[in-house]
């Protein structure tokens, strides 16, 4: 059996954690980003609106969306690769929807301090590249996978 064979073999068999554990990285940087936004508020100068309650309901399906494609980036799942792409895009939005979106006639950075403000933008764009790079190694190693065992025969594909 060739080298490259081999590794499709061993992928049969091996979860693909790389996929995996971006997604969980993706999903602690968000909570790590809610929880610096939500604790330096002043809410003396910070007025609780609608999109204040839109935000926490995305936060809380990002964060079980993400978490369910994990699971299903572990197995290899070329669909939910794209999905998990179109997710990192997404919160690349919401940077520009929330962070610098007007809060009481002023934008986030102006309401928490500033070095909070960064962490959080930082970590938006982290999920982002977590996600993505996620997304893109699913995609490369799960078409493999599907190339190989589309080769193989019914009896050889039982044996899994």
């Amino acid at each position: 059996m060739e080298n490259k064979n081999l590794h499709a073999e061993m992928m049969r068999y091996r979860n693909n954690k790389f996929g995996f554990w971006m997604c969980i990285l993706a999903v602690t940087l968000q909570c790590f980003s809610f929880m610096f936004i939500y604790h330096c508020l002043q809410l003396s100068k910070f007025v609780i609106s609608a999109n204040t309650g839109i935000d926490i309901l995305v936060n809380i399906v990002f964060l079980l969306f993400v978490f369910l494609a994990s699971e299903k980036l572990k197995a290899y799942d070329v669909k939910w690769g794209y999905i998990v792409i179109g997710i990192g895009l997404v919160n690349l939005i919401r940077i520009y929807t929330y962070l610098f979106s007007p809060y009481s006639g002023e934008n986030l950075i102006n309401v928490i301090p500033a070095h909070f403000f960064w962490i959080s933008f930082a970590c938006y764009i982290l999920v982002a590249i977590c996600l993505t790079a996620g997304g893109v190694v699913t995609i490369l190693r799960g078409k493999e996978l599907n190339a190989y065992l589309a080769t193989l025969s019914d009896e050889e594909k039982g044996a899994h």
